[in-house]
């Protein structure tokens, strides 16, 4: 059995995510111990105009905390389909037809790219297009190639293409 590692790395949406959730787990605990530390307070003198501080500390915190556990999920589901796919063995033999930057990522001044491949069912009679993950170089070669690209056979929206065939033989210095 071929054994295949997924090889996805962490997103901008993934570090945006930890940002938040370690500024919003700050600012929560801030709310907090400002909220319990008021209470004292209040007890001895009676309600001021600050006494909402806390409350919008924690709201704030508890804001950005969601936030970035949502996108933290987001992308350990991702890797995790990914990993499952790959694991479960299931894949289509798509060709290289294009090589296109990224344009909305600049990773030191350069896009990343994205190799497009394409999958001809013959049996539903579709062609299938399939999106890379960001390649950091130009795979001058891929142009034409095979690759395979691990596909859940219920949902053809979910895939992982693999490019470690194109990657194995390059080092990035």
């Amino acid at each position: 059995m071929d054994h295949r590692k997924v090889r996805a790395a962490r997103s901008a949406l993934d570090i945006v995510g930890l940002i938040f959730a370690i500024i919003g787990g700050f600012f929560a605990a801030a709310g907090i111990l400002a909220a319990v530390a008021m209470k004292q307070e209040v007890h001895t003198h009676g309600y001021s105009d600050v006494d909402i501080l806390p409350f919008i500390f924690l709201g704030i915190g508890l804001l950005f905390l969601v936030l970035g556990s949502a996108f933290l999920i987001h992308g350990i589901r991702k890797r995790a389909r990914s990993a499952r796919l790959v694991r479960e063995g299931f894949y289509v033999t798509a060709v290289v037809r294009d090589i296109y930057p990224n344009e909305t990522v600049r990773i030191n001044g350069r896009s990343p790219f994205i190799l497009e491949c394409h999958y001809r069912d013959m049996t539903a009679g579709k062609t299938h297009i399939f999106k890379s993950d960001n390649v950091p170089f130009y795979p001058i070669d891929a142009i034409d190639t095979q690759i395979r690209v691990y596909v859940d056979p219920s949902n053809m929206d979910h895939y992982y293409v693999d490019i470690s065939g194109l990657t194995d033989c390059v080092v990035i210095h």
